[in-house]
């Protein structure tokens, strides 16, 4: 999700943001890791953690 911290002020307080852009992921509701300003090798690998845990959640969950 896309925010935009000058409308949504508490959202940056809340997630301490120093400066833009501030990607996070979340996982459950938990913050799993963080980048502030652009590094692809970083942003590889949280996007590969990402999928990782889109599969695991997907293996999980019975299908009915």
């Amino acid at each position: 999700m896309k925010v935009n911290i000058d409308k949504q002020q508490a959202v940056a307080q809340a997630l301490n943001v120093k400066s833009i852009p501030a990607l996070f992921l979340f996982h459950k509701g938990q913050v799993l890791d963080t980048m502030t300003g652009v590094d692809v090798n970083k942003l590889e690998a949280m996007v590969t953690t990402a999928l990782k845990l889109d599969d695991e959640s997907r293996d999980a969950s019975p299908i009915v």
